[in-house]
């Protein structure tokens, strides 16, 4: 039937063309272009910025968007011999991975990414919940399209026979050529960082429609990996899921406490070095050295990075689980994609109701999409603030503000529901960098020779850690005047982004393997309980169970498994038990290596009970669909 049709269009229109393979391979060169073009229209941005910044780049944002697409294209043109089909196939498929990509920006704020297409049912989840008629419209068009070009051009254009030689060799040097490319080039932060961008270098949206989608997907596939441990087994981790409900129902009859989960952007206790004095001036931890003494529980995280990486951290704590374990994304936030467990989903199972806070933009990090797989009910951030300027300090919503939302929030909550709350947020306004932050005067003295920016460094970020000091100390007052039972979980971040010279002289120990290897990435933290819930449990007398360890410190993943034990929530989950009983024996995970309850350090690799925490936890990133 289709060669009849052929032949009756033929004989309408009266030719046929028979193109060689080098004629056909300057047609494709130019189809390439075309169809590259076409990825940079069909981005949500502005096409006149895109031009813009592909001129800005001397045309190399063009080139590394094009690289792929030419790849493909040349490879199915020697695969299969034909240029039409050739052209249909790579014309189809980035044109549909180009559609996806707008819609799902234009959806959710977040470009398409590899691991996407590992959670089909997810993604069209998305596409029927917030279907839009353009989304049919658009994509009809482009199969429509591809149909009918692929049709026409079978009919009245067909490829000179290529000798089976001249097709295996080239079709295996570009499949090579491919490999090396992607290897060189195509995963490498130095070329695409380098490339001009309109926008928040932080947010991939802005930097999709500057860089482009083709290569922006090749270099998150490279850069956002999901890898399973040697010897992983889905299967095995799924049978160890129990049937808790029992326990749950336990919980869930009795009357619990409500819980602020408070991260505090680079809070430290820097300004704690014995060369530092700050005789004459204000201490910055001056409330927190009190509340240290008289909290249930006080110590050290040792958390994922150092200066930055504040959704590492946030994830370890909410989620129990390790984000040096997922080192392959540049943050372990761009992993998750679909629904799984965290605090906030526990809690829930126990009954409470919960809200989100960050006073930054809600694309950053993707939190607008990470906090719903979380199991948030709300996401408060920037754009529901205050937008004065006596809302800030520095550049950033105030400390004093973002407090205030907090007990407003719980406030709101308490008016209309005799639930339990979970409040959880996360500060910004101390966020580095600091020389020019506040304009602060020095507000300390030591016996090293800080150079004048170092001093305004330090200067400023002791301001604004005095700010976090004042308002933890604020809100331990609200909620010690409180009849409700309150629990608090404080803690930094990560450390403040200083200067090399500065972490050198006040943080660099080399008393022993544990302060050598982990004094940069120590942070404290604290979980306080006012008399309301002392009354009902006396915390202080519980973490005799936990079993920590002499050095204080421990890895910021098991702040999870220490809250759902304060609350006597252990037992809902089997994981979270598990967690606990590698608190007890293995506090401090790295990536490769531990340190046991001494301080030692273990360089030997992981053994089967550190193995199994890892596997099991990648299974509930990956597999575990709640």
């Amino acid at each position: 039937m289709k060669d009849k049709l052929c032949a009756a269009w033929r004989k309408i229109i009266g030719f046929r063309l028979h193109v060689p393979w080098p004629a056909a391979l300057a047609v494709l060169l130019v189809y390439t272009v075309v169809l590259t073009l076409l990825t940079f229209i069909l981005l949500p941005g502005d096409w006149g910025v895109m031009w813009a910044l592909i001129q800005e780049s001397g045309f190399q944002t063009f080139l590394w968007n094009w690289l792929p697409v030419a790849l493909v294209t040349f490879f199915l043109f020697f695969a299969l011999g034909s240029m039409t089909l050739s052209a249909g196939i790579a014309g189809a498929l980035f044109t549909a991975l180009s559609i996806v990509n707008r819609f799902k920006i234009l959806m959710r704020q977040d470009p398409l990414y590899l691991m996407d297409f590992t959670l089909a049912t997810e993604v069209g989840s998305i596409l029927i919940n917030n279907f839009r008629p353009e989304t049919l419209l658009l994509g009809v068009f482009a199969a429509v399209g591809t149909v009918a070009f692929v049709a026409v051009a079978a009919c009245f254009v067909r490829t000179k026979r290529i000798p089976i030689l001249a097709r295996v060799i080239p079709a295996l040097a570009i499949a090579c050529f491919a490999v090396f490319a992607n290897g060189q080039w195509l995963n490498k932060s130095v070329i695409y960082n380098g490339l001009p961008m309109r926008g928040n270098m932080y947010n991939p949206v802005d930097s999709c429609n500057s860089r482009g989608f083709v290569f922006s997907f090749m270099y998150w596939a490279n850069t956002n990996q999901l890898r399973p441990p040697e010897g992983y087994s889905r299967s095995a981790y799924a049978a160890l899921h129990e049937d808790r409900t029992e326990e749950q129902e336990e919980v869930l009859a009795r009357k619990n406490p409500h819980v602020f989960f408070i991260m505090s952007e680079a809070f430290s206790e820097l300004s704690d070095s014995d060369k530092l004095d700050f005789t004459g001036f204000d201490d910055p931890l001056v409330n927190f050295k009190r509340l240290r003494e008289d909290a249930a529980l006080y110590g050290h995280i040792i958390v994922p990075g150092l200066g930055g990486g504040t959704a590492n951290t946030e994830f370890d704590a909410l989620t129990g689980m390790n984000a040096r374990f997922f080192r392959s994304a540049s943050n372990v936030y761009r992993l998750v994609a679909s629904d799984m467990n965290s605090i906030a989903r526990q809690l829930g199972r126990a009954g409470y109701d919960n809200i989100a806070i960050h006073p930054g933009d809600s694309w950053f990090y993707n939190r607008q999409n990470v906090f719903r797989f979380f199991g948030f009910s709300g996401f408060i951030h920037l754009g529901d603030f205050p937008q004065d300027k006596d809302s800030l300090k520095g550049p950033f919503v105030s400390e004093r503000v973002c407090f205030d939302v907090i007990i407003k929030l719980f406030e709101q909550h308490r008016e209309r529901s005799d639930a339990p709350f979970l409040d959880f947020a996360v500060t910004i306004q101390n966020h580095g960098p600091y020389a020019n932050r506040y304009g602060s005067a020095q507000n300390f003295t030591s016996d090293i020779p800080f150079a004048e920016e170092e001093i305004k460094e330090l200067s400023n970020y002791f301001e604004g850690l005095a700010d976090a000091d004042r308002e933890l100390q604020r809100l331990v007052d609200y909620a010690e005047a409180s009849d409700e039972p309150i629990m608090i979980v404080f803690y930094g971040d990560h450390m403040p982004l200083m200067p090399v010279h500065i972490y050198e002289q006040l943080v660099d120990s080399a008393e022993s393997d544990l302060t050598k290897m982990t004094n940069r990435y120590s942070v404290p933290y604290l979980i306080w309980q006012n008399s309301a819930q002392k009354a009902q449990s006396d915390l202080a007398e519980k973490t005799e169970g936990l079993g920590l360890p002499s050095h204080g410190r421990i890895s910021s993943s098991y702040l999870y498994n220490i809250a759902l034990y304060l609350l006597d929530m252990q037992h809902m989950d089997a994981y979270t038990e598990y967690g606990l009983e590698m608190l007890r024996e293995y506090p401090i995970v790295l990536e490769e290596s531990w340190f046991d309850t001494a301080g030692n350090l273990h360089t030997e690799g992981f053994n089967e009970a550190l193995t199994k925490y890892k596997s099991w936890q990648y299974y509930r990133l990956a597999d575990e669909r709640k």
